[in-house]
């Protein structure tokens, strides 16, 4: 009886945590404030107690998983109204380099050293510091590096070249089954794509992906 409680309580959890990351918001890790991190941290533990622990109401980790969820969306709603707000909670980007030069100051202000900036530096491809102009730490944590444009790479303008726009790609096939809404949204009709993959003899089983672009370019692959 108490594993059936407990399978329970776990899909209750699991239920809640689903509507509370609805109502906070889908965001990535790094798009996470230090806030947002500790606030899913602790929705999270509760979350496990409240599926494990039958001691206590069920409805008790509920309320506090609201809790926190709710002060969470307030605090992001006035710190995207307040600019004092947001940075009194999400802190403010940090310059750690400015032509050139390493300010050791803002280092120890972000609360890192030279060894931890170089490593971040080999992450994002620059293996020689002096390469970098400019390097800003985000309020979300990551260092964001600004290379001086010699040692960026080369774009269409660069080189005084106009790239034809390719727009979005849409996929028309997928693991061998016709996709209805990309065909749909490509403006096509389900004979039209048959067509495509008969002029280009692949079997439709044989195709592990089909798209087009908004030139009408197609590309497959097959499985």
């Amino acid at each position: 009886m108490q594993i059936l409680y407990i399978i329970v309580l776990s899909a209750g959890s699991f239920l809640t945590l689903f509507l509370l990351n609805k109502l906070m918001g889908n965001r990535q890790m790094s798009q996470m404030s230090y806030f947002d991190y500790v606030v899913g941290i602790t929705i999270g533990s509760i979350a496990a107690e409240m599926a494990t622990n039958l001691d206590k109401s069920w409805y008790y980790g509920v309320i506090a998983m609201s809790v926190y969820a709710i002060i969470d969306v307030v605090l992001s709603f006035f710190a995207r109204r307040s600019k004092k707000a947001r940075e009194l909670l999400n802190g403010k980007p940090i310059v750690l380099i400015s032509k050139g030069k390493i300010y050791k100051s803002e280092l120890k202000k972000a609360k890192i050293n030279v060894n931890d900036l170089i490593s971040q530096a080999r992450n994002k491809g620059f293996f020689d510091i002096s390469e970098i102009d400019c390097a800003i730490m985000e309020d979300n944590g990551s260092i964001s590096f600004l290379p001086y444009p010699i040692y960026r790479p080369a774009t269409p303008e660069d080189i005084h070249k106009n790239p034809v726009r390719t727009g979005l790609v849409t996929n028309l096939v997928v693991d061998g089954v016709l996709q209805d809404d990309g065909i749909q949204q490509a403006g096509l009709t389900t004979q039209g794509v048959q067509d495509i993959i008969k002029n280009n003899k692949v079997p439709l089983s044989d195709i592990l992906l089909l798209t087009i672009d908004e030139q009408q370019q197609t590309h497959i692959f097959k499985k």
